[in-house]
């Protein structure tokens, strides 16, 4: 007769010689961790760099992720959202905090107190946003916070504001292939830029070719310390204003207008990292200057 011993190790070793079979041998197998569903792979292809810019394209799943909103930013992203919460907690912008609306309030105060025609004209873009008549304000999304935590990751955006710009394009389904994404960015090192004729000429050959521009995302970065004449082209007309204020600007709502007519711009969005604000073109055309 068996001992106890001997009859367990009896009934164990068949298992085991069938799994002797197999690599892993009588070990389980460890569950390798997926990676997480909102994250950026490494670009497809880098396209443009100077010293103040740098210019990638990413090719992605059309995955819904992307445009969920956020449940967790990146490390780049939540250390500036600390930051900027500093700041606003410490009195640089009294009342308020990060709340997308009173932000938006606070920075047309500052237009319309101005004298120049050009600040006045910004407070005409901000005014049907803040009484809800125009756009949709939500948490950024999945890619909104990825790009910007990208930028933050790149430049210390509280002491060097900075921009970043992205085409959002979609592939249509093709054969046995899913559709797919193909986001451009430029990442700049201050506030506003450029448009990169070799971002745009990609844009328009993707276009013909079948893709459509589900959206152009760009950044307000929060203007902390503004000094008269700095890299964040201070006036003393616009010295208090902190931005990071969501409302397009007069010369943004212009850039829209000719995307929607040459290349069929789908949405328009302004994110600060916190919150994202998103026009269709109908709406796009009413805070255009008549």
């Amino acid at each position: 007769m068996l001992s106890p011993v001997r009859l367990r190790l009896w009934r164990v070793l068949p298992r085991c010689l069938l799994l002797l079979l197999t690599p892993l041998g009588c070990h389980s197998p460890t569950p390798r961790p997926s990676p997480p569903a909102c994250h950026l792979p490494p670009p497809s292809a880098r396209i443009e760099q100077t010293a103040q810019e740098l210019h990638q394209v990413w090719d992605l799943p059309a995955d819904p992720v992307y445009f969920a909103p956020v449940r967790e930013p990146g490390p780049a992203l939540r250390a500036y959202q600390q930051a900027v919460r500093a700041r606003l907690d410490d009195g640089a912008s009294p009342g308020g905090g990060t709340d997308p609306l009173a932000l938006l309030r606070r920075q047309r105060a500052v237009f319309l107190a101005a004298t120049t025609p050009g600040l006045r004209a910004e407070a005409a873009i901000s005014g049907p946003i803040i009484e809800g008549r125009v756009g949709q304000i939500t948490p950024p999304s999945c890619l909104d916070a990825l790009l910007v935590d990208l930028q933050a990751s790149r430049h210390p955006m509280i002491t060097q504001p900075s921009e970043l710009a992205a085409f959002i394009l979609r592939r249509p389904a093709q054969g046995g292939d899913g559709e797919r994404l193909r986001v451009y960015v430029s990442s700049l090192a201050r506030s506003g830029g450029r448009m990169s004729a070799a971002v745009r000429e990609r844009v328009d050959a993707d276009l013909r070719a079948g893709f459509v521009l589900l959206a152009h995302l760009h950044n307000h970065p929060f203007l902390f310390d503004r000094v008269i004449g700095d890299a964040s082209w201070t006036t003393a007309e616009t010295q208090a204003d902190i931005a990071g204020a969501i409302a397009p600007s007069a010369s943004d709502v212009q850039y829209y207008g000719s995307l929607i007519e040459d290349a069929g711009l789908k949405t328009a969005r302004v994110t600060n990292g916190f919150h994202t604000l998103t026009l269709r073109p109908d709406e796009i055309a009413t805070l255009s200057p008549h």
